[in-house]
């Protein structure tokens, strides 16, 4: 989910309760670096591959870097808004009960977890 990726490069390793870099080590195609390699030209796209093919000293703090720099975390966290406004929307047809209203809490929480 878009939040997981976001709280992999937002959050501090405490709050995870893992290393935070886990994605960017295990190479884990992710909304916000896809959004970053998509806006980087052919040979930042290149040079970036084998930074992480690598597993470079400081790749996980480059990487966090540039998806701020890039406003790429700002467009994932976008996404994860319309999927959740989405997923509330859907429930509208749906009879007002604990039930739905824990659905259209879960969408809420998982919006406030990315930011």
């Amino acid at each position: 989910p878009v939040d997981h990726d976001l709280t992999h490069l937002t959050a501090d390793p405490q709050s995870l309760g893992k290393a935070s870099s886990h994605d960017v080590y295990q190479n884990a195609v992710t909304l916000p670096l896809l959004y970053l390699v998509r806006g980087l030209p052919e040979a930042g796209r290149k040079a970036l591959a084998a930074e992480m093919q690598g597993g470079a000293p400081g790749l996980f703090e480059k990487i966090r870097r540039m998806t701020v720099e890039s406003k790429s975390i700002e467009k994932a966290l976008e996404c994860a808004r319309v999927f959740a406004d989405e997923a509330v929307a859907a429930l509208a047809p749906v009879k007002p009960s604990p039930y739905k209203e824990s659905l259209v809490q879960l969408a809420n929480y998982c919006l406030d977890r990315a930011r």
